[in-house]
């Protein structure tokens, strides 16, 4: 297995789309236009499995607050295909994140910067692994995204 991490570009958002919509489970409808939108004004990161034609297997979406001068960003949707799990890709998606959002903070001349996010509170795996990078544990906010699942915790740390 041969995977690369790479920004996504405008000419992904088709077949981001289709993934996402088909494979990823994410219970939200996404369009083209709306991952164009995100891959223009945030950063989207993709997984792509090189010996199956660079197969989307995993993805990242990275947004900054409202105010980007205030150095706090959202890591949202750190998804990996069910049959790629447990083989590094998100440990990989995350490095990278940190690595761009480094870089994003940087352009705005923000040296220190947080970033954030929310997983279920059941996901033991999505928990060992956010705090293998350092992100702790801050409340548990309730059933924001699907009322079938459990709580949503968010987690934080500071770069």
């Amino acid at each position: 297995m041969s995977i690369n991490i790479r920004l996504a570009s405008i000419g992904d958002a088709s077949r981001l789309a289709k993934w996402m919509n088909e494979t990823d489970g994410d219970p939200y409808d996404w369009t083209v236009t709306k991952i164009e939108l995100y891959v223009l004004n945030n950063f989207v990161l993709i997984a792509e499995d090189t010996k199956k034609d660079n197969q989307i297997v995993g993805r990242l979406f990275f947004q900054p607050t409202e105010q980007p001068l205030l150095g706090v960003g959202e890591v949202q949707g750190v998804v990996i295909d069910n049959k790629y799990r447990g083989r590094g890709i998100g440990k990989s998606l995350l490095d990278r994140a940190i690595q761009e959002s480094d870089t994003y903070f940087k352009r705005w001349g923000i040296d220190n910067f947080r970033l954030f996010l929310y997983t279920r509170s059941s996901n033991e795996p999505a928990k060992t692994l956010y705090k293998g990078f350092g992100f702790r544990e801050n409340s548990l906010v309730g059933k924001m995204f699907r009322k079938d699942q459990s709580d949503e915790l968010l987690m934080s740390r500071g770069f």
